[in-house]
């Protein structure tokens, strides 16, 4: 392989569940049969459906416990939209921390995003996210035996 036809070896690094995308770090090799001597080439965050579409693999496989046998009482599933605005404020709380403002458009080296906005003004995909994450909370939670109650309602 000459110096003109490097690889590329891809690893990923993480993901960031709000934005739906991954960091990767590109390591370079001119001549890989000579003592491989890697060097950092980049890491950014790429769009997880971009990554995806060059078939790069991630190490990481996710497998959340499976709680589509659980049914959710109608208190919890009332709860449900309370919980997922909180998640919403955690989440924008540690973006403005990290140094994120509010921007029309998502851009990773301005740090602004479109999403820090209360929640009811989110447009519908994110606030699906964030119902998700609490459904699925509560799900995981009931399967693992745990009950929730209110401390108004008990007995």
């Amino acid at each position: 392989m000459t110096a003109s036809h490097p690889q590329y070896f891809i690893v990923t690094d993480s993901i960031s569940p709000h934005s739906n995308s991954q960091q990767l770090t590109v390591i370079h090799c001119d001549e890989p049969n000579t003592g491989f001597e890697p060097r950092l080439i980049s890491a950014h965050f790429l769009p997880a459906a971009l990554v995806g579409g060059y078939g790069i693999k991630m190490k990481y496989t996710p497998n959340p416990m499976q709680t589509n046998d659980i049914t959710l009482s109608d208190d919890l599933v009332a709860l449900t939209e309370l919980i997922a605005a909180n998640v919403h404020d955690v989440w924008a709380v540690g973006r403005i921390k990290e140094g994120w403002t509010y921007g029309e458009v998502k851009d990773t080296e301005k740090k602004t995003t479109p999403c820090l906005v209360p929640y009811d003004e989110l447009p519908e995909s994110e606030k699906e996210y964030d119902r998700n994450t609490a459904i699925e909370t509560l799900k995981l939670i009931t399967k693992l035996g745990y009950k929730i109650t209110r401390k108004d309602i008990e007995t």
